[in-house]
């Protein structure tokens, strides 16, 4: 139950999940529903069902080059409390990120 979660500067938004749903001819309104960060949000409860989340910053990286979206992905710091997630050789780990669009509400 691993959620990797894109956001626009790590805590801007969820802007490239957007690009991706609107090229999948996704309405306003279904985008808004995936995307949106707030308490009721599908981002939210996959926040709250998740071991963990890797929280990348694709949208810094201009044209979506795919070895340069590989390399921030496996940088990424990962906000973790499993036990299972947190006894990996993985220097990137954190309990906490507070980073809004990369962390729960309230965590």
């Amino acid at each position: 139950r691993l959620v990797s979660i894109i956001s626009g500067g790590q805590g801007i938004g969820v802007s490239f999940g957007n690009v991706v749903a609107k090229a999948l001819a996704a309405s306003e309104e279904q985008r808004d529903e995936l995307v949106s960060l707030g308490k009721d949000s599908h981002v939210e409860l996959s926040f709250q069902n998740a071991d963990g989340i890797w929280c990348t910053n694709w949208d810094s990286i201009p044209d979506f080059k795919p070895s340069e979206l590989f390399n921030d992905g496996y940088n990424a710091p990962l906000q973790t409390d499993s036990k299972l997630l947190t006894n990996v050789h993985y220097e990137n780990i954190f309990e906490s990120l507070g980073i809004e669009g990369c962390s729960p509400i309230g965590g």
